[in-house]
């Protein structure tokens, strides 16, 4: 998409660039600049025909350039969406398998640190999030203060603290000097209302509805309901 943009960028400006040139041979304002000589030496048509064809040519190709832009924008969005909504699923079950509703702060613990499935489940989610990083890396707009643009960026900042949430338990299991208050901070990463992965739940459902895409996720897959 960066090419795309960039292709658009450059033919406009070479689009504008040759109207301008071709109108000023047309109303001859060469020949006021060079007192009276003309620089087209009898081919002022031929030139000003040349200059028109690239100028046609160059919003052709802006023409082509922005409706792929627009196709490829939305194939994008929707790999974006479908990837974040996948990886918030996934840390949906990640955090209903270690925080089972109703249990204590000490058996949750004792679950993190005796676990032996952990850095697998976290490294799945960790690979993903790298996949979301490059998807959200090729995704170009031209309005820097587009609502869309916001929302993909809350999105990324979310699926951020998830990864980071995540790691955290990873570090709980892997370190042993950590006090009983160290470990239950970071064993109470998913607990909250407005935690990340709530908040990513909430922020995914809104680009869903913004692309108009008809799909919901199994109930038991709505921790805010647990």
């Amino acid at each position: 998409m960066k090419e795309q943009k960039l292709i658009i960028t450059i033919s406009i400006g070479i689009g504008m660039l040759s109207l301008l040139i071709a109108t000023a041979f047309e109303l001859q304002i060469d020949k006021f600049v060079f007192s009276g000589q003309t620089i087209l030496s009898g081919h002022r048509a031929f030139v000003i025909d040349i200059l028109l064809g690239v100028f046609t040519g160059a919003l052709l190709t802006v023409g082509v350039s922005v409706a792929s832009f627009l196709v490829k924008m939305r194939s994008s969005l929707f790999d974006f969406w479908a990837d974040t909504e996948m990886f918030s699923e996934k840390a949906i079950l990640f955090a209903s398998k270690y925080f089972p509703y109703g249990a204590n702060i000490k058996t949750v613990i004792s679950a993190i640190e005796r676990s032996q499935t952990l850095l697998d489940d976290s490294y799945s989610l960790r690979s993903d999030y790298s996949n979301i990083i490059k998807l959200h890396r090729d995704i170009v707009f031209f309005k820097k203060d587009s609502e869309i643009k916001s929302l993909i960026d809350e999105i990324i900042n979310y699926v951020g603290k998830v990864n980071e949430d995540v790691s955290s338990l990873c570090y709980l299991q892997v370190n042993s000097d950590l006090t009983f208050q160290q470990k239950s901070k970071l064993a109470t990463v998913f607990e909250p209302d407005d935690c990340s992965l709530q908040m990513l739940i909430k922020k995914c459902r809104k680009l869903q509805s913004r692309l108009g895409v008809h799909f919901k996720s199994p109930d038991f897959l709505d921790i805010s309901n647990s």
